[in-house]
């Protein structure tokens, strides 16, 4: 979707990404025909190797980071390619590869960071 926004409004658009540590996610979870649906998952700690695993260690617990308003040394950082967690539509899945090679800095202008996350408990009951 952002890539065929990107492409029609240009420099009009302004694409912000989410990005977390730990916490609560949910996933569709298909077992069987008749076995299906969505469940809690928790995740502990950013997962190795990952731009979560270094913003997880700022001072703040939330913050709005703008990727076209940073210093030489931080925007290297966001050019580099890094492992990052992408749930999309049916969310959080642990028995597939939940992990793409990204550059930040391709994908978003600015990241919303939050710490610790959690889901609506009405969500799934």
């Amino acid at each position: 979707m952002g890539y065929h926004l990107r492409k029609f409004y240009k420099n009009d658009y302004y694409s912000v990404g989410f990005d977390f540590g730990s916490g609560t996610v949910i996933g569709y979870i298909v077992e069987s025909k008749d076995n299906s649906g969505w469940k809690k998952f928790t995740i502990a700690e950013p997962t190795s190797g990952t731009y979560a695993e270094l913003l997880n260690k700022a001072k703040y617990d939330n913050y709005f980071l703008d990727l076209t308003d940073l210093s030489e040394k931080e925007t290297s950082f966001f050019k580099s390619i890094k492992k990052q967690l992408i749930l999309g539509g049916p969310g959080y899945n642990p028995k597939r590869d939940n992990l793409y090679k990204k550059k930040f800095s391709e994908m978003y202008d600015a990241i919303i960071f939050i710490k610790t996350i959690s889901v609506s408990d009405h969500v799934i009951d």
